[in-house]
This record gives structure tokens, C-alpha cells and sequence, in this order.
């Protein structure tokens, strides 16, 4: 009996892993959609100001992005 109750504890902790991952996942992917194409900058400067990082770099490539998306950003 102990045997059965342990794999449907499993069973369920598996389960909700899953939903877990995969709302992490979906939580990150609509992050960085607003990092790509609503943010412009704002958050790329709080993250590298007072940095080695030179934030051209970075801020091109979500640039070049927003571009590659369809997305007016001029």
C-alpha cells in the first residue's frame, strides 16, 4: 500500500514540476518579447550603467530585433 500512495506522490509532483517549468518558461518568453519590443532601453541601461560592458553592443542587438520583428521603433 505504502508502495502505491509513494508513485501517485510522484505521479503528482511530476505533474506539477511540469506546470511549474512550463510557466517559467512562458513567464520568460513574454519577458523578453517586452525586453525585444516595448522596453527601448531602459532596463538594458539599468543592468550595464556603471559597467566594463559597453551597452552599444547589447542595445544593437535588441535594436537590430525590434527590426527583425516588425516592430517600429524610429
Amino acid at each position: 500500500m505504502l508502495a502505491s500512495v509513494n508513485k501517485d506522490f510522484v505521479g503528482v509532483w511530476w505533474i506539477v514540476a511540469r506546470w511549474i517549468v512550463s510557466a517559467l518558461l512562458i513567464l520568460g518568453g513574454l519577458f523578453l518579447v517586452y525586453l525585444v519590443l516595448f522596453d527601448q532601453g531602459a532596463s538594458l541601461q539599468a543592468l550595464t550603467e556603471g559597467t566594463a560592458v559597453q551597452p552599444s553592443y547589447l542595445h544593437e542587438l535588441f535594436h537590430d530585433s525590434r527590426h527583425l520583428a516588425g516592430v517600429a521603433c524610429h
